[in-house]
C-alpha cells in the first residue's frame, strides 16, 4: 500500500512539472516570437507581420505579452500600408502601455493611436478633442525626425498641415 501511494504521488509531482514547464516554454516561445518580429521589422514588415499572425492569442499569458503582441501587429500592418481605422488591434497596448510602459513604449503606443486618427480622416489635435490626442500629434512629429523615406516626408506635410490648422482653428476661437 505504502509503495502504491508513492507511486501516485511522483506521478502527480511529475505532471504538476510537465505542466510548469510546458507553460513556461509557450511563453518564452511567444516572447521569442514577438522579440524576433520587432527586430526584423524596419527591413522586412511583411515578414514580421506574418510571424505575429502566426501566434495565437490564447498562447499569451501575461497583459505585457498581450501589449506587445498588439503594438507590433499595428506597427507591422502600418509598415505594410494596411491602414486601421478601429482601435481594437491597438487597444491592448493602450491599456497597458500607457500605464506601465517605458518612454518608447508610450511613444510608439502614442504614434500608432495617432496613425489611427489619421487613417480615419479625424484631426488629430481637434479642439477639445481627448487628452491623449496632443501626445499623438507629439509622437507622430518625434518619430519622423529620424526616418527619411519618402512614406514620412508625406507624413511630415501632413502632420504640419494638421497642426497648422489646429493652431488656426485655436486662435480664430479665442478672439
Amino acid at each position: 500500500m505504502n509503495s502504491k501511494y508513492k507511486f501516485r504521488s511522483l506521478n502527480i509531482i511529475l505532471y504538476i512539472a510537465l505542466v510548469l514547464f510546458t507553460a513556461a516554454c509557450t511563453e518564452s516561445h511567444v516572447s521569442s516570437q514577438l522579440k524576433h518580429a520587432e527586430s526584423i521589422m524596419e527591413e522586412h514588415p511583411d515578414s514580421a507581420l506574418h510571424l505575429i499572425n502566426g501566434i495565437k492569442i490564447t498562447q499569451m499569458r501575461s497583459d505585457k505579452e498581450k501589449a506587445q503582441y498588439s503594438l507590433l501587429k499595428s506597427m507591422a500592418l502600418d509598415k505594410n500600408y494596411i491602414d486601421t481605422t478601429t482601435f481594437d488591434v491597438l487597444q491592448p497596448a493602450i491599456d497597458f502601455y500607457l500605464r506601465n510602459g517605458n518612454s518608447n513604449e508610450k511613444l510608439r503606443t502614442y504614434y500608432y493611436q495617432g496613425r489611427i486618427y489619421q487613417n480615419r480622416g479625424q484631426r488629430i489635435f481637434p479642439v477639445g478633442g481627448s487628452s491623449s490626442q496632443p501626445y499623438c500629434v507629439a509622437s507622430l512629429n518625434m518619430k519622423n525626425r529620424t526616418s527619411h523615406t519618402p512614406r514620412s516626408w508625406l507624413r511630415n506635410a501632413l502632420i504640419l498641415a494638421l497642426n497648422d490648422s489646429a493652431e488656426a482653428l485655436v486662435n480664430r476661437s479665442s478672439k
